[in-house]
């Protein structure tokens, strides 16, 4: 069963949680049409829109549909295939002013992903769109790396023990492991040391141990 690949990948030391999807196309196969139907799902939930066309071909049904599908989000045209031949992409050019009108934040691109200078072209119009752009609010907390992604989820899983002895009405002091294991996998984040003093004045507000 087709389905949308999930891969992580950094800009500007923020992690990009991407997702990889069938191509946007017609078709009479059940399979197939199951992989568009998961693809317009995760573009449907995306913050922005990566919109690759052959630029090397000329503009078919297909890539007009792709194109279509993709007006509703913010994205980046990506005309592919650049050292292949420009078909597409001088189309895309002519149509340009039609695409952006289109679509609320935009980029265009021609190359080839073959090419580092489109990669970077691509890397630097995802963070010109997203934070600096307004699709992501950089006053809030970015989580930037794996590293820091594990700790969160560990200070997650530490506070969900905690709640749950809470809501059982179990002894106190049965917080004082989650809490510590909690504030610490925070301070891997901030890079702040969670001191003896800052814990004990938490727990002495339960009276653990009392």
């Amino acid at each position: 069963m087709p389905d949308v690949n999930l891969r992580l990948f950094v800009v500007d030391g923020v992690v990009i949680n991407a997702r990889d999807t069938a191509g946007l196309r017609a078709t009479a196969d059940p399979i197939e049409a199951e992989g568009v139907r998961r693809a317009r799902a995760a573009i449907g939930d995306a913050a922005l829109c990566i919109c690759v066309i052959d630029g090397s071909a000329a503009l078919d049904d297909d890539a007009m549909a792709a194109l279509a599908v993709t007006s509703a989000v913010p994205r980046i045209v990506l005309a592919n295939k650049a050292d292949l031949g420009r078909s597409g992409a001088d189309a895309l050019v002519r149509r340009l002013p039609e695409i952006e009108r289109a679509t609320a934040a935009s980029a265009f691109i021609c190359g080839s992903v073959r090419d580092a200078v489109t990669i970077d072209a691509v890397r630097s119009s995802i963070a010109h769109l997203s934070w600096g752009g307004g699709l992501i609010d950089a006053g809030k907390a970015l989580v930037v790396n794996a590293r820091q992604i594990d700790a969160l989820a560990r200070a997650a899983e530490s506070l969900a023990h905690a709640r749950a002895t809470l809501d059982d009405r179990l002894p106190f002091d049965l917080l004082s492991g989650d809490l510590r294991a909690a504030a610490a996998a925070y301070g891997e984040v901030t890079g702040d040391d969670v001191t003896d003093e800052v814990l004990d004045g938490i727990f002495a507000r339960f009276c653990v141990g009392k």
